[in-house]
């Protein structure tokens, strides 16, 4: 039964609060872990993600009635959380970056979900789950694991971006039911005020590269403001 989702309703409201909750029970196991059982538990968390985003991605298949290049793991959001899982996995600082950078995507997604139907009751709870462990990866990361952000991983950060931009764009050809990285039409209805096409993707392009420095400064004023304290 298709059920209808709408922005900014005791439903959303509850939706957030629940994807808080979430990330507080993580907190608190994150801060329990000895730090002789971290680089076990680190995989094992990585390797939930992964399964968690697999189900997901079957989940819009099979039940929502996504087609199969829908799936195609070119939003923001799939790259991040799927970075986040093999960081935790390998241990490889690139991934951290790449997820850190691109994290806005996921507190977007929250804030403005990008559909408003449903076919099962726990997929918005899905949904938000796999958003909010982006940022229960990154809490890990840089209180527990102590990893640190850098310049060179900033550009291969944008280099990634722009790549991801050309071949969503290539792919969003394909068919019409595709908006990778949202470059082929409005993210949600509300920006339709945009009336040139042309205009909403320049702004698209400028607001991801935006938001990635933005993250950088962040990262360097925090950094900064703990050498002085």
């Amino acid at each position: 039964m298709m059920m209808r989702f709408e922005t900014f309703s005791k439903f959303h409201l509850e939706l957030i609060i629940y994807a808080l909750l979430v990330f507080f029970v993580f907190y608190v196991i994150h801060s329990y872990i000895p730090d002789n059982k971290l680089q076990v538990y680190t995989i094992i968390l990585g390797v939930f993600v992964l399964i968690l985003k697999i189900f997901d991605s079957l989940n819009l298949h099979y039940t929502e009635l996504k087609p199969w290049t829908i799936l195609l793991p070119l939003h923001i959001c799939n790259i991040s959380l799927i970075a986040g899982a093999i960081f935790l996995i390998t241990k490889k600082e690139v991934f951290f970056n790449i997820l850190y950078f691109l994290s806005f995507g996921a507190i977007i997604a929250m804030a403005v979900p990008d559909w408003n139907t449903y076919n099962t009751f726990y997929y918005p709870y899905l949904y938000f789950t796999t958003h909010i462990m982006e940022y229960i990866i990154l809490y890990l990361g840089f209180s527990r694991m102590k990893i640190r952000i850098d310049r060179k991983k900033y550009y291969v950060v944008l280099v990634i971006i722009l790549f991801i931009m050309i071949i969503s764009s290539y792919v969003n050809t394909l068919s019409s039911e595709l908006n990778f990285m949202f470059l082929k039409t409005y993210a949600i209805e509300s920006l339709s005020f945009i009336k040139s096409i042309w205009l909403y993707r320049i702004l698209v392009v400028f607001v991801y590269f935006l938001q990635t420095y933005v993250m950088y400064l962040l990262f360097i004023y925090i950094k900064k403001k703990r050498k002085e304290d």
